[in-house]
């Protein structure tokens, strides 16, 4: 059994999805983390129900009627209020601030539509719950594995970002021969052209090995 950072630069260039997720796994067991599947597709049904009873909201109350919810607003109402200084045993009223425009039409569900389905409901709700749960589970194992993710992804993605560069590296020497006539020349200039990745240059002319 190999671990991630056990593969050579090039074995790594070629892992698949399934791969990294295989060698993450690989990395969890060692740490002795056991995985946590993702939870299974929410599966409830959609009521076949609609808010049918229309009131209007005003001052946190509700009535049948919009011309009830306008006298609501001509109502003066009043709030308690103190002086903090002198002490909270003591206080008097004060007018609350108006509400004009403030209201909203809502809608609720009949009482009896809601209890005929109220088995489907309920079970919608367990579902739910159940769902909920299992998510959090998952996210907080993200969560906590997370580093180990990161770890093999960046393996990966420098190894890729290394092939990338050895191959435009080569594509570049090959320029240089078919231009310099002759290898010589044509590695001379490569040298000069890559003379601060001494890393690339040995790779290249296989100078150095890749690990």
């Amino acid at each position: 059994m190999k671990r991630f950072d056990e593969y050579t630069k090039e074995e790594v260039a070629q892992w698949t999805d399934e791969d990294i997720q295989r060698l993450i796994e690989v990395e969890l067991m060692i740490e002795g983390v056991a995985t946590v599947p993702p939870p299974a597709p929410l599966n409830t049904t959609k009521p076949d129900i609609k808010p049918t009873t229309i009131v209007y909201k005003v001052k946190d109350l509700y009535v049948k009627s919009i011309e009830d919810a306008k006298t609501i607003l001509e109502i003066q109402t009043f709030d308690q209020d103190y002086d903090s200084s002198i002490g909270y045993n003591f206080m008097w009223l004060k007018p609350c601030a108006s509400y004009k425009e403030q209201i909203t039409e809502v809608a609720f569900y009949a009482e009896a539509d809601v209890r005929a389905i109220g088995t489907e409901l309920k079970e919608n709700e367990r579902k739910q719950k159940e769902y909920d749960e299992d998510k959090k589970k998952y996210n907080d194992f993200i969560k906590a594995t997370d580093g180990v993710r990161s770890d093999v992804r960046v393996c990966y993605r420098e190894a890729c970002q290394w092939m990338n560069a050895i191959e435009q590296a080569t594509q570049i020497l090959n320029k240089y021969r078919g231009l310099a006539g002759d290898e010589e020349t044509a590695i001379k200039f490569f040298r000069d052209a890559y003379k601060e990745k001494p890393e690339i240059v040995g790779a290249v002319l296989g100078e150095a090995s890749v690990e």
